[in-house]
Formats: structure tokens, sequence, C-alpha cells
């Protein structure tokens, strides 16, 4: 940085999440001896928070670094996680007549289900942009936008999981934000390692 240059603000800093996932696509390793922090130590901080953490990083690898090769992986760790979770925590399916725990292929399908919504929450209708788009031009719609709300997704432009019935829904919301909690709790970890409480 230029001596007459301001630092960036803190809202213009990416944040420790961004960093991670810029740093794996980084082609620039080298070490920095004078401070600072570059990409290898960015780098090495997740390897080292990934120690005890390593679904986390998986999932972070897999949604914020969009690495699919991390997709088996996290896919395996994941259902494990959600079982595990499920039994300990006891869950029991009730909706109509059922009121019995749910099975471990029950349990893969909300977990798989949780994951690829993750992967791609853009409202279809709208295809992630809040208004319906307009019929017409060469492949069926075009692309200007209509002033009403999206009715599938109320102009949010994203829809949550939606399982087969209320209590796989709830269920489904619940574990999302567990992804959410597990990727920040990750973050924090790295932000720990490389001395930034």
């Amino acid at each position: 940085m230029k001596r007459h240059q301001r630092p960036p603000k803190p809202a213009d800093r990416p944040t420790i999440i961004e960093r991670v996932a810029r740093a794996y696509q980084s082609s620039d390793l080298a070490l920095r001896r004078e401070g600072g922090i570059g990409d290898a130590e960015v780098l090495l901080a997740t390897g080292m928070s990934a120690h005890t953490r390593r679904l986390a990083l998986e999932l972070h690898r897999l949604l914020y670094a969009q690495d699919h090769n991390a997709f088996e992986d996290a896919r395996t760790h994941w259902r494990a996680f959600v079982v595990r979770m499920a039994r300990r925590e006891g869950w029991i399916v009730e909706f109509g007549n059922r009121s019995s725990p749910p099975s471990v292929k029950e349990l893969h399908e909300l977990a798989d289900g949780v994951l690829k919504r993750r992967l791609n929450d853009a409202c279809p209708a709208c295809e992630g942009r809040g208004h319906p788009l307009m019929p017409g031009g060469t492949h069926g719609y075009v692309m200007a936008l209509q002033l009403r709300q999206c009715e599938r997704c109320g102009g949010e432009g994203r829809i949550g999981f939606r399982g087969k019935n209320p209590w796989w829904t709830t269920k489904g919301a619940w574990l999302s934000g567990e992804i959410d909690a597990m990727i920040e709790g990750f973050g924090k970890r790295v932000r720990r390692k490389l001395g930034r409480v």
C-alpha cells in the first residue's frame, strides 16, 4: 500500500470466510516474511483449524470455495452428522398417523436435500432475480423483469428447504442453520489461529 493511501474501511475488507475461499484459488503461496497475512498463512490457519472441524472445512470448501471435489467427503460426513444428531436428540417424525424415529434412509434423504438446496438456492421461477421473467424471446423468456414480485419466492430470489411434510421442512431449515453455525465457528477458529480474535 502506498503511503498516501488510506487503509480500507472495515466494511471493505473481505471476511475470513471470503479470504479462505480466495486462498484456495491462489497461486501465490509464499509466506510473508515482513508481517502481514498472505494466502499461505490463511491456508495454514485453515489446516490447523480443520484438525478438529473437518466437516466445517469440507462444507466451506463445497459451498463457499466452489470446490466440487469436496462433494463426496462433505456429503458422507454431513450425512453421518445428521444421523448422529437425530439419534442424540431423539428426533421423532410426527406427521399424520406417524409418530416414530426417522430411518437412516430418511435422514440421508433429509441431509442430501438440505445440502442440495444450499448448493443451489436460487428460485427456479425467477432464476434468483426476485421478479418473474417476461415470456417471449428466442429461448422462451426475455431477460427484462416484470415489476411484480415472484410468487414462488416472494421476491427474495431464493427458496429455502421444503421437505415432504412440515416436520421435514422444520428440521431441514434447522439443519441449514447448523451449516451456517459450523462455518461461522470454523471462521472464528481460523481468525484465532491468525492471531485476530
